[in-house]
């Protein structure tokens, strides 16, 4: 059975788009992400739009995050998270968008994967995801939850 793991990361929304979360696979394992949710700290009537895209470069600067582990029995996941991101990743990679959906901010946005159907990362040290919400003139504090398996 893989190891699973939670992350969870915030960023506020400072431009029209700015990285909350990334992922970034090590050289050793193909990561899954098998579930995400997206949140936000205040309440408005606005449509955020949220984009989860791969980049195949690095995963910008922002602020570690270590995964939970969901057996307290497993080691430490080899991923690396970021949020809170200051430096946004260099290369967002051109038709690899994973999702791409609208979400109201009074709500919760959460993907779940078919059995068998989660994404699976490449073994390939530069490259991820990352999860973008995308408004021109939001400024508020969005929260991801990210589910992954190793």
């Amino acid at each position: 059975m893989p190891r699973r793991y939670s992350s969870v990361g915030d960023q506020t929304i400072a431009s029209p788009t700015d990285t909350v979360l990334t992922i970034q696979a090590p050289t050793t394992v193909r990561p899954e992400i098998f579930e995400f949710s997206v949140g936000f700290d205040a309440p408005a009537d606005n449509q955020i739009r949220i984009t989860v895209q791969a980049f195949d470069t690095d995963d910008g600067t922002g602020t570690g995050v270590t995964p939970t582990s969901l057996d307290n029995g497993d080691p430490a996941s080899l991923c690396t998270v970021q949020d809170n991101h200051t430096t946004e990743p260099s290369s967002y990679t051109a038709g690899e968008i994973l999702y791409d959906s609208f979400v109201n901010q009074r709500g919760l946005l959460r993907w779940v994967a078919v059995p068998g159907a989660e994404w699976r990362l490449a073994a390939v040290a530069t490259e991820g995801v990352g999860w973008l919400p995308i408004h021109a003139s939001s400024t508020d504090d969005v929260v991801v939850t990210l589910y992954h398996a190793e």
